[in-house]
């Protein structure tokens, strides 16, 4: 038996085709630098698929499965898993206690006072029935809800020291239960496949440092790129901004079948008027004669991107004395 994304049951990581990954990220607000913000995800849909490589049909049963590591940040208590497949009757709802998953006994969300099941009953687990010998495929559906207060997957503090994944892992189990017991048993054929939700996949750092230019000289340290270190920059010295910007979702260099996250047409904008950016406001503006324009200038001509995007220049705000473009724009 295989069990792995849609399309790719036979899917394998390096070690082997018991944690091969289905990725999907559920969008959300920017992080701050204290890695602090949490939020409440939208529910994110899987689609998987089951392949059954036995001599005769067979009934497939489905649910979700205890994580390897139980560290505390790899799956928040609170989160709802719901199983469903084409052609069978109604679905699953499983509840995560931080231990184990359990049976929703009234499968609703809105009461989890009553998940109070394990999952130990035929009747508790979504099967498939007779799924093709030799072969055969079924896709199933798996949506997963985390709950308000969940961490973003974009902050700057690893979840676990020398762990390289930050989403949210829910292994999801496909067998042949063949007592009707709904629990895996010694001797039954089974396969593992991860479904992995990622709050948040492109982590963005904004870092400044300030280049002495013709300007007076600055406070040390000042010299060195930084994304908490206050500027106190003199006239004359140039504030140079690094941007970097880095998709935190990974497939392994070898295995086949996981599916990864692309971060495709990546749009960054820096806005000089809009707080708590000030450099492309005129904030000495007093009608005195040599004010009435925008403090901080851009130096044409210098900005980069490493990825080959062309950044793009935009007028500032209207009223200035001197229109001066205090917005970049990054497209790539």
């Amino acid at each position: 038996m295989l069990l792995g994304p849609e399309g790719a049951a036979g899917a394998t990581s390096p070690t082997s085709n018991n944690d091969d990954t289905n990725r999907a990220a559920s969008f959300t607000t920017p992080d701050t630098p204290e890695n602090t913000d949490t939020t409440d995800p939208a529910a994110i849909a899987f689609v998987n698929s089951v392949q059954n490589n036995g001599a005769t049909p067979a009934n497939i049963s489905i649910i979700p499965t205890t994580p390897a590591d139980l560290g505390l940040a790899d799956l928040p208590t609170g989160t709802f898993v719901t199983i469903t497949a084409t052609g069978v009757n109604g679905s699953r709802l499983y509840y995560w206690d931080g231990s184990i998953f359990r049976y929703d006994t009234d499968q609703n969300v809105g009461t989890i006072n009553t998940v109070v099941d394990p999952i130990n009953l035929a009747a508790e687990v979504l099967t498939i029935p007779n799924v093709a010998a030799n072969g055969g495929t079924s896709a199933y559906n798996v949506s997963i809800d985390l709950p308000l207060g969940t961490r973003l997957s974009t902050d700057l503090v690893s979840f676990e020291p020398g762990d390289p994944e930050y989403g949210y892992p829910v292994p999801v189990t496909a067998f042949v239960d063949t007592n009707s017991n709904g629990v895996i048993d010694t001797g039954e054929a089974f396969n593992t496949s991860i479904d992995r939700v990622y709050v948040g996949v492109l982590r963005l750092l904004k870092e400044s440092r300030l280049v002495p230019g013709f300007g007076l000289a600055f406070p040390g340290g000042q010299e060195l790129f930084s994304s908490i270190t206050p500027r106190t920059p003199a006239p004359g010295n140039r504030v140079e901004y690094q941007i970097t910007y880095t998709n935190i979702s990974s497939v392994p260099a070898t295995g086949s079948g996981s599916l990864g996250l692309n971060a495709n047409n990546i749009l960054i904008t820096e806005n000089g008027t809009v707080l708590p950016n000030n450099w492309g406001r005129d904030n000495d503006a007093s009608g005195t004669p040599g004010f009435g324009q925008i403090d901080t200038l851009n130096v044409a001509a210098t900005a980069i991107e490493s990825g080959g995007a062309i950044p793009s220049y935009f007028n500032g705000t209207v009223g200035t004395a001197r229109v001066i473009p205090p917005m970049l724009r990054l497209i790539r």
